[in-house]
């Protein structure tokens, strides 16, 4: 216990406070994380495994993934895919499996930005698996833009099919800030 009270002195917060972002991360992440079978892997493995497959190898693993992961995890979740729990699973993920963060604009579109320090292949992949979860999740294609450290999808929500379904259970954040990067989670 007197790990959780230094941790909070050093962060400037309550051990209430740290107690309550604990349990929101294991409603959010990390129950779900176990039942469908997510790992912890360093980042520089995961880097190492990118640079040995070529780009079109990354782009169909991150095409393959990003349908499967997004059906899984807002069925778990919520039960019903739309466009408010597209964002949250989008959201979760960044927050929780500390593979990128990101920003989310509403303007006329949506566009997403995701920020990340894995390389040219982690957005090669990022890119590959975000269209797809897009697609499978609400039946849009994206345009993207894509660098060496940043990946951004911009889309309409016009047509998006199942956008008014149920909501899910949590606050309307889309945001990640947090700058945590030690290990990365990959299913």
């Amino acid at each position: 216990m007197e790990v959780a009270r230094v941790g909070a002195v050093e962060e400037g917060i309550s051990l209430n406070s740290l107690a309550n972002r604990q349990l929101r991360q294991y409603a959010e992440w990390d129950r779900v994380e176990r039942k469908l079978g997510y790992v912890t892997v360093r980042d520089r493995v995961l880097r190492s495994i990118l640079d040995r497959l070529s780009e079109d190898e990354v782009i169909a693993l991150g095409r393959a993934l990003g349908e499967v992961e997004v059906r899984e995890y807002v069925t778990f979740n919520w039960r019903t895919m739309s466009l408010e729990n597209f964002l949250h699973f989008v959201d979760n993920y960044a927050r929780y499996s500390g593979q990128f963060r990101v920003e989310h604009h509403r303007e006329q579109d949506h566009t997403l930005v995701f920020f990340h320090r894995l390389g040219t292949k982690w957005s090669v992949y990022l890119e590959a698996f975000m269209n797809s979860a897009l697609e499978a999740a609400l039946g849009q294609k994206a345009s993207s833009q894509r660098t060496d450290e940043s990946v951004a999808l911009t889309f309409s929500t016009q047509s998006t099919r199942n956008s008014g379904a149920s909501s899910p259970r949590r606050g309307n954040s889309r945001s990640n800030n947090s700058g945590r990067e030690p290990t990365k989670r990959t299913k």
